[in-house]
């Protein structure tokens, strides 16, 4: 009976990614099948923060960011809200190589927990205007860097990102269909960063 409850839940959560229209920026999960999301995405989030930090006052050290890391789940995807959740392709550039990375590797689910956490919970620092277009360049050629790839529906408020460049430094957020500043930026790009300041995510999360 549970199996069949878990499946059902399942059913109802695609359903609603794919029946969402403008105004939601859920990330479509039409890539994998319902048996795959079951293994890989849970249906609830934590809706407190995994640490209260006054913005921009307080510097974590390694202790304490290990701390709060082991809080975080590592074993499926939390469904935060108009967040993206499970990309489609993950990639690692690291070393001069190229390194497919799974969507069930407990490293990018912790990851992209905490910093799903981080927004949902007002919980980073961000720029305040879109990043210019050698900003995005280089980052694109930065390492290490984790490029993650969604699929997404449209927003009513804000662009919609397809991609997301993780380095050591932000978390770049790229809508690359969507112009900024009257076209003068073929794409939209923001920085984002979890729990206020720079900290080494991809090493601190083993990659």
């Amino acid at each position: 009976m549970k199996k069949i409850f878990e499946f059902a839940v399942i059913i109802l959560l695609v359903f609603s990614l794919f029946s969402c229209g403008a105004g939601n920026d859920e990330t479509a999960l039409s890539t994998f099948s319902t048996e795959e999301l079951n293994k890989i995405l849970d249906t609830s989030f934590s809706p407190e923060p995994y640490v209260t930090l006054a913005e921009g006052l307080v510097e974590l050290n390694e202790q304490e960011l290990s701390e709060i890391i082991s809080l975080v789940p590592k074993d499926k995807y939390e469904h935060y809200p108009e967040l993206q959740i499970v990309p489609s392709k993950a990639t690692l550039y690291k070393d001069g190589e190229e390194f497919s990375i799974d969507i069930s590797d407990p490293r990018l689910i912790g990851l992209i927990n905490l910093y799903n956490n981080s927004v949902y919970s007002m919980q980073y620092a961000y720029t305040q205007g879109v990043l210019d277009m050698n900003d995005l360049e280089l980052y694109k050629s930065q390492e290490p860097r984790l490029e993650l790839v969604y699929d997404t529906y449209e927003n009513l408020w804000q662009a919609t990102f397809d991609t997301i460049i993780v380095t050591n430094e932000w978390f770049v957020c790229v809508s690359h269909d969507t112009p900024a500043y009257d076209g003068l930026y073929p794409h939209t790009v923001f920085g984002r960063t979890p729990l206020y300041l720079e900290y080494c995510w991809l090493d601190l999360f083993g990659f």
